[in-house]
């Protein structure tokens, strides 16, 4: 089993690097979806909410607006300055970030109302350790919102896929299926309200932008996804626009689960 304090030092020195790519993505500050985040977990102003692995803070910003209490908590020092500079420049004070292991977090027990972790759950080589801990410090019938990527239930095709994403970022653990994610929450105790699954398409050079892999790994990066173009190997969409341009989708999942 890998070791979470050094992949934890893995995970900040990439995003410390290529953090301000990550965050150009559409959909991690995109309104629409901040705001049904807000409403799936049904936030009202007397809450408090913590929002794990929290990249550049946008889920913990949006938050802000409604709740009483808004956290963020990332190992990642780049993006912890630019969720400060950002809840700064919005002059929210009813917003924090730290620094931390959200694989043992230092929040005391029952103390959020609300905790959600999006697009995150793949770096966690210990997934179960870190929905122990947001399950912890979330009070009896408070909500939690789990949103990530889902490999294939088809082992060969989830294989495929965890080569795609180790190799752009390093910092990948293991996507799960639905079936892994049901079984996750099954074992931890909180019950599923509902689930919606969808799927977030990028450009691939975009894409491969984020996690910046050095040139021979991109060039096996896309000999694998242009090989998706002719046969599902991946169970990933992959497709090429009218215009030439390579795309790709992640399937998603969200979870909205109550403490139980």
């Amino acid at each position: 089993m890998s070791d979470p304090k050094s992949h934890s030092e893995r995970v900040r020195e990439q995003f410390n690097k290529y953090g301000e790519a990550y965050a150009k993505f559409d959909y991690v500050s995109e309104q629409k979806g901040l705001q049904r985040l807000v409403q799936m977990a049904d936030a009202h102003p007397e809450h408090a909410m913590l929002d794990v692995a929290c990249g550049p803070g946008a889920i913990a910003i949006e938050f802000a607006n409604t709740v009483r209490e808004a956290v963020g908590i990332d190992v990642t020092d780049k993006f912890l300055e630019m969720a400060n500079a950002s809840a700064a420049q919005q002059g929210l004070a009813n917003v924090r970030f730290v620094q931390g292991d959200v694989n043992q977090m230092d929040f005391p027990d029952a103390y959020f109302d609300i905790a959600v972790c999006r697009a995150a759950f793949h770096h966690f080589p210990e997934p179960a350790k870190v929905l122990g801990e947001m399950v912890r410090v979330v009070k009896p019938k408070g909500r939690l919102l789990v949103l990530d990527m889902v490999a294939s239930e088809d082992a060969d095709k989830a294989a495929y896929h965890h080569e795609i994403e180790t190799l752009c970022d390093p910092t990948h653990a293991r996507a799960l299926s639905k079936s892994q994610f049901e079984q996750l929450f099954a074992d931890a105790g909180p019950t599923i309200l509902f689930e919606r699954t969808g799927e977030t398409a990028y450009p691939v050079d975009a894409w491969i932008e984020h996690g910046g892999p050095p040139q021979h790994d991109r060039t096996r990066i896309l000999e694998l996804l242009e090989a998706c173009l002719e046969s599902d190997h991946a169970g990933i969409p992959v497709w090429r626009t009218t215009e030439g341009t390579l795309m790709m989708a992640h399937p998603g999942i969200a979870f909205v689960l109550e403490r139980n």
